[in-house]
């Protein structure tokens, strides 16, 4: 998060996920995952595993109490698996047998080697688990092997206590710290050897390890036990990818079935009523110079024209407009009939032309400002014609525009259209609800379908309509599109204006392989023409970077001489088994930011691994400037030559790190004056040529509009400033932090472009630890990475534009030891999942320069949110980013929206 000391910023966490469900074949993974559930869960997620069902009245009476007097929840599994209703299934999940065989083995070791069970002699037990080896289990022989070298001190045991002897079998194990960790086992009275062979240690217990061997303590005196964390090893890191996207994929999939479609009402005109119907059509008497002319392609399909111009009359529409019916040589009695339709410009081709020189043979005849392309199994509602006559009003830059289609079912067709760097074409919102937000709102798209297409006519003219080049059919209208757009206009949908279509009603009876030839040729065709166009349409990845690893006097007298972001990072400590603490950073050491390579290093990284800018927090409060050294250096001497934004993190700094007015150390001071003098300081970045922008527009962000008098008015001022000084138009974002999170509230009220996601901010589920604490000092919360993920994936697109945020992790226990929270279960593959989704999702919902996915962040140590390398995961994040990236770039059939 962006103050300094950076605010943690402890979220409103408040979603509630759903459990796990291990109904499936289960990972090793999902075995240890179902151990650390407790009671009823535990019980419930024990059955689905073994039985594939859930637990009847009795069973769960059972386990449940066998539970609550401390038996363990590996022994637990261990009786539900020993019954013969197990057995007889034939399941087999995966990692749970093995896990059982393990379980077994340590109580038969256990017995044996201390003549628990009477069947040998504790001293033959080295010989018996040598036997018990020779299946190749590596931790049987390692065992065998260990209690071999201390046979003399197994015959020396005999009649009498464990605990005499325990340090002789495993110097770490300490009985009397277990027992203080694990209060369960000391009120069952169970020896705490026993118990930790039994079952701790499959549990993740803390088990007590001595302090000199694996202790250390804070600065609190706290003392924090060593523990083991999954080893990355180019396979384990990246497990994750496959099931975090198909979760994704199926919470997006989830919130679609909610849809129920209403069947769109239709016109139907029976074949025996046309010439009836044919002179009843009300089109109204054309004007000299109409502003729309409507060209209406068509070969037969007599009811299927009347029934269009029947919807088109009945649209009662205030655009003037002509309708040209231009005919491919239909039969003799759809000339005759369409003839008959009152107030209908009517021509013939004499021979059957194709659709695409149809069209271009109509044109002469266009006398609109605006020519309307328009498929004969389209049926429109009313007023359509207004309202995309309506979005050119936006500007002359804007050259096409064309409406959302939808299926006769009710379900959207599409809703504009993007395209692959193979050329192909993506409808966006295919089969989805024509009505939900992300459809709600005008916007810029790739292309329109030419089934109804409204394109300025003078640039219909001046690009002389389709091009022959995608003869005789197919992708002709995404062509138009794209050499509309290189000729500096720009290609609009408006959604909110929904045409039933009958897709391929009209080609239905042509031959399939044809049509497929056709198009794919075509495809081909249209990526080498317009090869940079296309590919130049990916989107960027910015992600945010704290300029706090320098130190400077402010932080040096608030918090001790030299403080920098470092100094916590380095102090923290696990507070839990599973707990990925410290972080301890690999190729870059433990930088300065003064050093002016450092950051050099940093954007050179970056972009060999597919970052595209840094966004730079920005520290003003009332004309006192903080942490700014790293940011005037590079603006000053121009390196790195990388691009980069500003993002002012407008908070208070307080002792307590969390951006609340308490204990104060610099304050903001928001006003009209102070409006004023901060995009004066700002501008200097804003012109400098590396600066990000959107269509030509300095792109800046505000992290916290609400704190604000009044931030509509600040935009304006702004914006104002910004015209007068030569600076031109700006871009502004604000971020949807705290309270905005889930407010959906539209960025033109704060008088913003956009908005941008934070993760993890407002999606997540927190919840006490509930593996064994390394600190007992810990009062602090856990939430899962992957449940975070797929809630932000996941999440209905609002009636706004909103950039995609991802994170790589987070963790601000090294800022708050004892109080923070830590997001389990990050890797480098569920990462890639995420981001991966939200380029997809940008790609197909933002255009051009607005396709941003921002990631908190590049460097936050302090707070486990961090792309640079570290000593655990060394380039893995930044190699998940080009992965997607690639992905992104490389993909040509699309899951579903």
């Amino acid at each position: 998060m962006p103050t300094a000391p950076v605010t943690d910023k402890q979220p409103q966490y408040c979603t509630s996920m759903p459990m796990t469900d291990f109904k499936q074949q289960p990972t090793q993974d999902s075995v240890q995952e179902i151990l650390r559930l407790g009671g009823a869960d535990f019980v419930r997620a024990a059955y689905r595993l073994a039985l594939g069902r859930e637990p009847d009245a009795e069973g769960f009476a059972n386990y449940g109490g066998q539970l609550r007097q401390g038996i363990s929840r590996l022994d637990v599994l261990a009786q539900i698996c020993d019954g013969p209703e197990y057995k007889a299934s034939g399941r087999q999940p995966d990692g749970l047998r093995s896990l059982l065989r393990r379980h077994k083995f340590r109580r038969r070791m256990l017995r044996m080697v201390f003549g628990l069970d009477g069947s040998l002699p504790a001293h033959t037990a080295p010989t018996r688990l040598a036997a018990e080896a020779s299946d190749g289990d590596t931790h049987h022989a390692l065992t065998a092997q260990r209690l071999s070298s201390i046979e003399s001190v197994l015959r020396e045991i005999s009649g009498e206590s464990i605990e005499r002897h325990v340090d002789e079998l495993f110097k770490s194990f300490h009985g009397e710290r277990y027992l203080e960790h694990n209060s369960d086992v000391a009120a069952a009275g169970m020896n705490p050897y026993e118990h930790w062979v039994v079952a701790g240690y499959a549990e993740r217990r803390r088990w007590g390890q001595s302090a000199e061997a694996n202790e250390s303590a804070d600065l609190d005196g706290h003392a924090y036990v060593e523990h083991r964390l999954p080893v990355p090893d180019g396979h384990w890191e990246w497990m994750d990818h496959a099931p975090v996207q198909a979760e994704i994929l199926a919470a997006r999939d989830a919130r679609r079935q909610q849809f129920v479609p209403a069947p769109a009402s239709l016109l139907s005109i029976e074949e025996s009523a046309v010439e009836r119907v044919a002179l009843s059509v009300g089109l109204p008497s054309p004007p000299d110079e109409p502003d729309v002319s409507i060209v209406l392609p068509v070969f037969n399909h007599l009811a299927l024209t009347l029934e269009c111009l029947e919807s088109i009359a009945a649209a009662n529409c205030m655009t003037t407009y002509e309708v040209i019916v231009t005919d491919d040589a239909s039969d003799p009695d759809v000339e005759r009939v369409l003839r008959s339709v009152p107030n209908l410009r009517y021509r013939r081709n004499p021979q059957n032309l194709g659709f695409l020189r149809n069209c271009n043979a109509a044109l002469p005849m266009v006398r609109g400002r605006w020519t309307l392309l328009l498929n004969n199994d389209v049926q429109v509602p009313k007023g359509w014609l207004d309202r995309l006559r309506d979005v050119f009003e936006r500007g002359p830059q804007v050259g096409i525009v064309g409406p959302a289609f939808v299926y006769p079912s009710g379900h959207l067709q599409e809703a504009g259209g993007v395209f692959r760097i193979d050329g192909s074409a993506v409808m966006v919102g295919l089969n989805d609800d024509p009505a939900a937000p992300a459809f709600s709102y005008p916007r810029r798209v790739d292309y329109v379908s030419g089934a109804c297409l409204m394109i300025q006519s003078e640039l219909l003219g001046r690009l002389g309509g389709f091009s022959d080049e995608f003869l005789p059919c197919y992708c002709e209208d995404s062509d138009l599109c794209l050499r509309a757009i290189e000729a500096g206009f720009e290609v609009w949908v408006d959604p909110r204006v929904h045409v039933v279509h009958h897709l391929s009603r009209t080609t239905a009876a042509m031959d399939g392989d044809f049509k497929m030839r056709a198009a794919t040729r075509n495809i081909a065709t249209l990526a080498r023409r317009h090869a940079s166009a296309i590919a130049g349409r990916m989107p960027r990845v910015l992600a945010f970077y704290l300029p706090q690893f320098h130190p400077f006097p402010e932080n040096s007298l608030w918090w001790g001489e030299g403080f920098t972001e470092w100094t916590n990072v380095s102090k923290a400590r696990p507070n839990f088994e599973g707990h990925y603490q410290p972080r301890l950073p690999a190729d870059l050491g433990y930088y300065d930011l003064r050093l002016p390579e450092a950051m050099k290093q940093q954007a050179d990284l970056a972009q060999r691994y597919g970052i595209d800018g840094f966004v730079f927090y920005y520290y003003w409060f009332g004309g006192k400037r903080l942490l700014d050294r790293p940011i005037e250096a590079m603006l000053a001497s121009g390196s790195p030559d990388f691009p980069f934004c500003l993002c002012w993190a407008n908070e208070n700094w307080t002792r307590r790190w969390d951006g609340r007015d308490r204990d104060l150390l610099m304050a903001q001071a928001h006003s009209e004056a102070d409006d004023l003098a901060v995009i004066e300081d700002l501008a200097r970045f804003l012109r400098d040529p590396r600066n990000i922008r959107v269509d030509g527009r300095p792109l800046l962000l505000v992290y916290r509009v609400t704190l604000f008098p009044d931030f509509a008015a600040t935009a304006a001022r702004w914006r104002k400033w910004c015209r007068d000084s030569g600076i031109g138009e700006i871009y502004l974002s604000m971020v949807e932090s705290f309270e905005l999170v889930q407010a959906g509230v539209h960025p033109e009220q704060f008088g913003c472009d956009a908005a941008v996601e934070f993760p993890p901010q407002g999606l997540a589920r927190m919840t006490p630890p509930d593996a064994p604490l390394l600190n007992p000092a810990f009062t602090g919360h856990v939430a899962s990475y992957r449940e975070l993920a797929v809630a932000y994936a996941s999440r209905e697109m609002p009636a706004y534009k909103r950039f995609k945020g991802v994170m790589p992790g987070w963790d601000n226990t090294a800022r708050r030891q004892n109080d923070g929270l830590a997001f389990g279960g990050s890797t480098p593959g569920g990462f890639q999942a995420w981001l991966a989704d939200a380029l997809e999702q940008t790609l197909r919902h933002q255009f051009g320069d607005e396709r941003l996915v921002f990631v908190n962040a590049w460097n936050e140590w302090a707070e486990g949110a961090y792309l640079e390398p570290d000593r655990r995961f060394g380039h893995g994040f930044l190699q998940a980013v080009r992965n997607a990236k690639d992905a992104a770039m490389l993909r040509s059939n699309a899951p579903p929206f």
